[in-house]
């Protein structure tokens, strides 16, 4: 192998003659190859070898290293030729070909290059003082393998004002974490640095202090692995001009932000969180506009809140998002521009401030009309809400949504009597939580369009009105057959028609003064049903209802002179294995709630095909007269209160019973029903009791048999 050490004395090759007599040139044995095998550079006593792979010589040296005038030596093949001669070079910081020529003439090319490396610095590096900051920029590191920390806590810790010094700085593996005795304007000094673990200023837990830090900027960044946590109330100016992606969260707090600049931002892996949260958190900052012209995805949640003079947000390229908070949108904001969005792997919430005061003064935004965007929404997986939006009249065409966790619109008055098409969208439960559409306080919707089976959904819908409102409430159309939990309130003169045939959850109505509604499919309601009328019903009508599993509660008198009624097919209530209330406990006059309950002033009630009463039992107030001619069966307590022209109960087959309770009924004057339930032991004592009633027999003296005044010696 031929070895040249550059620099030393080389030895003349002598060739002697030869004659025609001499034998030929012995052919040597490598007379085909031609590599180079080895290559070291050595500079200040300190040598570097070179890389060689697949025809490519790379000498890596710190980028303060000049190899000019090196002393080199070269290793190739022995009976190779090289081309240029090794030993003529001395500009060795630049890149060159060699050829290496074989004994038969086959040549190989390489290529020489230098790579002018970082210098490294292992572990933390901590600058406590202006003296440790030019300290360690004397060592000329580029890269440090750790956490970089400026400043110190410590409330006697030396100011830091310019980290300048610190420009050569290109990779902080760790994290970039800001003290509060640092107080520059800017971060000036971190330009040149491409790639951080994560930068810290402030913590979740308390706003950092540095009083005079105006601006968070690194020019060059390129690359964030971890987080981003910038929390001061002082920073008025954030801008990154070339952060593309940011693995962790980007987290941003600031009463004071009036510009906020990503413009290559494409990813951000965790959470990215924007708000003008003050010390006593409310919304500040004088920012206007937000915008993230090259944004497309972010992994968990998507913040902009307390942002008070916010008036437009516009993210034109992002697709998913792990979850969407604005939740506090000024009343001024004007503009939302959102068009790409497709899929939402959490919760998508839209919500403006409201001012809340009487009908005349409360306030909620009064500028967006419209929504840019979410036209190409296809998944929301969490609860897609809109609210407080007083002046939006259209909603986005969701025909491409196809799966939901639920749907929330409150407050949007201005979107009156229009068409909620939702019939594409599959509702899932997220997080355990069943899915839910509520749409309430002053939404008004003229018609919702669903599958027919919701059986698996819980419907809210409550459509009331005030000062602010164009027209009345407007009785929405319903199209499902099935529904899971239903809750009803309108204060429309007009009654509404249920064409739905089961709920399989609980069924809550509310109406106003002399309303009523219609459910003419109804069929079963596996949990409560729920009335409550403001004062007098007009109609109650479900003349297929077969089957309350749950409590059987009106709230509200049924006095009205008009007042009609159809549970003519009513067969049990309360009978579920574990039957759901509407109301417990006692009410007024130490009379429980019962599992069926009801009250209507000097009124007669008949449930003809009524068969079993379970749970807690029957409770049935102020009634004129009450007429159960199939039932059989009581599980708990009869009760009946506050019925002065009462005189007898129709309950001819009644067979089991255990407990009375009457409280004024000061006409009811005959037990004898109750006679056989006392002597076969249904009712116990303690179950029994009569008070102010027409006659009000002791348990002792139903057990003597005196049912009536009549037959009772002592009365």
């Amino acid at each position: 192998m031929k070895r040249f050490l550059l620099l030393l004395a080389v030895l003349p090759f002598v060739m002697g003659a030869c004659s025609k007599d001499d034998p030929a040139p012995e052919i040597p044995e490598d007379a085909d190859d031609n590599f180079i095998t080895a290559v070291v550079m050595t500079v200040g006593g300190i040598s570097y070898t070179a890389e060689i792979a697949e025809n490519v010589i790379t000498v890596t040296v710190p980028y303060t290293v000049s190899l000019n005038n090196a002393q080199v030596t070269f290793e190739y093949t022995p009976s190779a030729k090289i081309m240029p001669d090794p030993a003529t070079i001395t500009d060795w910081d630049n890149e060159r070909i060699f050829r290496v020529t074989s004994y038969n003439g086959a040549a190989n090319e390489y290529t020489y290059k230098v790579v002018k490396d970082e210098i490294r610095h292992e572990g933390d590096v901590e600058l406590k003082t202006p003296a440790e900051v030019a300290a360690f920029a004397a060592t000329d590191a580029t890269v440090i393998k750790g956490d970089l920390i400026i400043g110190s806590d410590a409330d006697d810790a030396a100011q830091i004002t310019d980290i300048s010094a610190l420009s050569l700085l290109k990779e902080v593996e760790g994290d970039i974490i800001i003290r509060s005795s640092f107080n520059g304007a800017d971060l000036t000094g971190l330009g040149n640095i491409t790639a951080i673990g994560g930068l810290q200023i402030g913590t979740a837990e308390a706003l950092a202090t540095n009083a005079d830090l105006n601006m968070v900027s690194m020019e060059s960044l390129e690359k964030v692995t971890g987080d981003i946590l910038v929390r001061n109330n002082q920073v008025a100016y954030i801008q990154f001009d070339k952060l593309a992606a940011v693995g962790g969260s980007a987290v941003f707090n600031s009463a004071a932000l009036q510009t906020f600049d990503f413009p290559k931002l494409a990813t951000v892996g965790a959470n990215l969180v924007i708000e003008g949260t003050t010390e006593d958190e409310k919304a500040g900052g004088e920012i206007v506009a937000l915008e993230f012209p090259a944004l497309t995805a972010v992994g968990g949640e998507f913040g902009i809140n307390n942002l008070a003079k916010l008036i437009s947000i516009s993210v034109p390229k992002i697709t998913e998002a792990g979850s969407i908070n604005f939740a506090s949108i000024p009343i001024q904001f004007e503009t939302l521009t959102i068009p790409e969005l497709s899929v939402v792997n959490g919760d998508l919430l839209f919500e403006a401030n409201y001012v809340k005061g009487d009908f005349a003064t409360s306030t909620a935004n009064n500028k967006l009309t419209g929504i840019d965007g979410l036209a190409n929404l296809t998944v929301v997986k969490g609860t897609l809400t809109i609210a407080n939006f007083q002046v939006l009249e259209t909603l986005p065409d969701w025909s491409k949504l196809t799966k939901l966790g639920g749907i929330m619109l409150y407050r949007l008055s201005a979107y009156y009597n229009k068409t909620l098409d939702l019939s594409n969208v599959d509702f899932e439960a997220f997080n355990g939580v069943d899915p839910t559409i509520e749409i309430t306080y002053l939404t008004n919707i003229g018609k919702l369009i669903t599958k027919e089976d919701m059986s698996h959904v819980n419907i809210i819908l409550s459509a009331n009105t005030d000062a602010s409102v164009p027209g009345q409430p407007v009785v929405p159309e319903l199209n499902f057959k099935s529904v899971k939990d239903f809750s009803y309130s309108n204060a429309s003169s007009t009654d509404p028609v249920f064409t739905f045939e089961k709920v399989y959850g609980n069924m809550y109505v509310t109406r106003s003064t002399r309303q009523g509604f219609s459910a003419p499919n109804l069929t079963s309601i596996a949990g409560y049903l729920h009335i409550k009328i403001a004062m007098m019903a007009s109609n109650l009508d479900c003349p297929k209802l077969e089957t309350i599993g749950g409590q059987f509660f009106i709230e509200g008198n049924l006095n009205y002179a008009a007042f009609k009624y159809d549970f003519s097919k009513l067969k049990t209530v309360g009978c579920a294995e574990n039957p759901q209330y509407a109301k417990e406990g006692l009410a007024a006059n130490d009379i429980l709630y019962g599992a069926f309950d009801i009250r209507g002033t000097n009124k007669d009630f008949a449930f003809p095909s009524l068969e079993r009463v379970g749970g807690v039992g029957l409770t049935v107030h102020a009634l004129k007269s009450f007429s159960c001619p199939a039932l059989q069966t009581i599980d708990g307590v009869l009760s009946v209160d506050m019925a002065t022209t009462l005189t007898a109960l129709d309950m001819p087959n009644l067979a089991k019973i255990s407990g009375v309770k009457f409280f004024r009924c000061t006409k009811f004057a005959d037990f004898t029903m109750f006679g056989p339930f006392i002597k076969d032991g249904q009712i116990k004592e303690g179950n029994w009791s009569v008070l102010n009633c027409g006659y009000n027999p002791t348990y002792q003296d139903m057990v003597n048999g005196y049912y009536t005044k009549e037959l009772n010696p002592n009365p």
